[in-house]
């Protein structure tokens, strides 16, 4: 049995199209209009057109690292914080060995 895909007109056997069972009984069948190629076609540009753009959105996103400037300026506001005594010197210096490593990277970038 042959059929005839819509999206590339070729004529090809019922066995390069998808095939997808209705009913339990296998009795009702639909079959895709598009041969296994084109739907391969479809889903890959689907997928960069919409799938991968917006992983790469969230990747950014989540990726998005604070500049030299905010990073020194954290680093100013945190100092007078520690001086008013409202950390300990302990938590300071925490606070501070973080905020180096975070502007060390920013220069590294």
């Amino acid at each position: 049995m042959e059929r005839k895909c819509y999206k590339c007109g070729e004529v090809k056997d019922i066995s390069e199209f998808r095939v997808v069972k209705e009913q339990k009984n296998g009795k009702v069948y639909t079959i895709y209009k598009r041969c296994l190629d084109c739907e391969r076609k479809y889903n890959h540009e689907y997928y960069l057109k919409y799938i991968k753009k917006k992983k790469e959105a969230e990747r950014e996103e989540r990726n998005k690292n604070i500049t030299m400037v905010q990073a020194r300026q954290l680093m100013e506001m945190v100092a007078p914080l520690a001086k008013g005594c409202a950390f300990t010197n302990l938590e300071f210096m925490q606070i501070a060995n973080i905020c180096n490593k975070c502007i060390d990277r920013v220069e590294g970038e």
